[in-house]
């Protein structure tokens, strides 16, 4: 047998040894675990797959141990100890390999973002602006807030910087997450931790106490492409404005009539792409958002922001005698 029919009845026989294809049907809960692993983590099919009897569950390159197949949409496992990073569950059964939709990380984090996160920040007519920021964890171990492993050029190592924990069932008061020239701030929760912890953010008008209660913004949070907020209210003893968190080097912002669709006023904001790709976000704020004399005329507005992927934006309408504030999000 020659040398080239050799090597085609090998991949003939790698074909029949192999899938076809691989579903991307599963999601993982939790979403990741430390370097040691060892964490119960359950698979769960979107339907491609009813588990009955999985021949082998793959962790990237590591096996998985399979404890339980808890019904036939949930498949109990075992995770591996790995090195820091993402890698894709696989599972096989009758020869069909199924993946997690969404990576799974070791030693990883999800970003939360905190839209305003500032001790405290001068505003508009002479007002003077706090945030408190506190963060509950209801696990029964103390969990970082800060990211306990860094990348450079591809490379894990275990972070320099001193780690934030919250201790079990421990509330806490978080500042210095935000400064004046960057007033929002994040928190980098391990991924198989971030459910556990729980956000509370209220901005403060110092002078009058007024306060509004703004949402932490984790990552499944952050929308792609268009962000839409319908029929706001276009009064003048309110003024408006408007927050985006994005790291696309080109956002359009356009404001419509809500009842006829007639787009009254567009503008574009034009940015450097970040170069940190561990915060890829940066702020544009649109101050007077309805003060142009195109728009001072509606009474409902709509107000629609075009970006990349991983946005999130944040509308404020506060009474100019009370400083209420009023906050929408997408």
């Amino acid at each position: 047998m020659g040398p080239m029919i050799r090597l085609r009845v090998a991949a003939l026989l790698f074909l029949v040894a192999s899938p076809l294809f691989a579903y991307r049907s599963l999601t993982a809960d939790p979403r990741g675990t430390s370097l040691s692993g060892f964490r119960l983590v359950h698979l769960r099919s979107n339907g491609d797959v009813y588990f009955n009897k999985p021949s082998w569950v793959l962790f990237g390159d590591q096996l998985g141990q399979i404890v339980e197949v808890v019904n036939p949409l949930d498949l109990l496992v075992a995770a591996p100890q790995h090195d820091p990073g993402f890698v894709t569950v696989t599972v096989r059964q009758d020869g069909v390999d199924y993946t997690t939709i969404e990576p799974f990380g070791y030693a990883m984090t999800e970003e939360v973002l905190l839209p305003i996160a500032v001790d405290e920040l001068p505003g508009a007519n002479g007002t003077r602006w706090s945030t408190e920021i506190w963060v509950h964890n209801d696990a029964d171990h103390d969990v970082p807030i800060d990211p306990e492993y860094c990348n450079f050029i591809g490379a894990w190592f275990p972070c320099s910087r001193p780690v934030t924990r919250v201790a079990a069932h421990a509330t806490v008061r978080m500042t210095g997450r935000g400064t004046a020239e960057y007033p929002y701030g994040f928190f980098f929760p391990p991924l198989q931790d971030a459910d556990s912890l729980h956000y509370s953010i209220v901005v403060r008008e110092l002078s009058t106490g007024k306060a509004m209660t703004v949402a932490a913004v984790r990552q499944r949070d952050r929308r792609n492409g268009r962000m839409v907020f319908p029929a706001i209210a276009n009064d003048s003893s309110h003024r408006a404005a408007l927050r985006i968190y994005s790291g696309a080097p080109r956002i359009v912002v356009s404001i419509a009539d809500a009842a006829t669709g007639k787009v009254l006023d567009v503008r574009t904001f034009n940015q450097l792409i970040p170069t940190d790709a561990g915060h890829p976000t940066f702020l544009t704020t649109v101050q007077d958002l309805f003060s142009t004399p195109e728009v001072r005329a509606h009474e409902r507005l709509d107000v629609t922001v075009d970006a990349g992927d991983g946005n999130w934006a944040l509308l404020t309408l506060t009474d100019n005698a009370t400083q209420q504030v009023t906050a929408f999000t997408p």
